[in-house]
């Protein structure tokens, strides 16, 4: 029996590893893709039409906002940004787990246009932890990071939403507890509705 195909939506404050985490669940495994987002803006150099984002003009970015084909959008420095509905349904049909990694506000926007999918916040094991991550990253001044963490505690207060709450860390243990989250939906009533005709239509 094929398995159903899933939509995970991830969240988490900046830093937490959110990233590596994904990274080597993607390596691990060829069922699971990331979302590719839809964008406004002008296509880069290096950049891959359809595998890292679909560019599209503003007026057709617009009339599918008005037709209610994202799962979640928003503009960002004159820029639109958006999850369209069609790819997510397209690859949950094909069986596939699509990761969605998205900040608090997009979630939710799924969560209320998509009300099949998963929603898992990354947690970090302390802020202090989160803060050395940070630091060690080297990539900021101490005025950025004290911002970050002033909105990692915002989105932390905001974790009730989701589904599952999943401390990071280190990347292999967390890899592996976010892959035995992704497998234990299979098990879910909802999607286990075949199982049980398979089970009972011969009886």
């Amino acid at each position: 029996m094929n398995k159903k195909g899933q939509l995970i939506v991830i969240s988490g404050p900046s830093g937490c590893g959110k990233g590596s985490v994904i990274n080597k669940l993607l390596k691990e495994n060829e069922n699971i893709i990331l979302s590719t987002s839809m964008t406004t803006r002008n296509k880069r150099l290096n950049e891959i039409e359809g595998k890292d984002y679909l560019f599209v003009s503003k007026d057709v970015f617009m009339s599918k906002i008005n037709k209610n084909e994202f799962v979640e959008y928003a503009e960002y420095c004159n820029n639109f940004y958006g999850t369209p509905k069609e790819f997510i349904q397209k690859n949950i049909n094909l069986g596939k787990v699509i990761i969605l990694e998205i900040e608090v506000n997009g979630a939710l926007q799924v969560k209320k246009n998509f009300s099949e999918a998963t929603f898992i916040f990354f947690m970090p094991p302390s802020l202090k932890t989160l803060k050395d991550r940070l630091i060690n990253r080297n990539t900021e001044s101490l005025e950025k990071i004290s911002v970050r963490l002033k909105t990692a505690m915002e989105e932390i207060t905001r974790s009730h939403d989701y589904d599952f709450i999943l401390t990071i860390d280190t990347v292999d243990n967390s890899c592996y507890n976010l892959s035995s989250i992704i497998n234990s939906l299979y098990f879910k009533y909802e999607n286990s509705k075949k199982i049980i005709y398979e089970v009972l239509k011969n009886a």
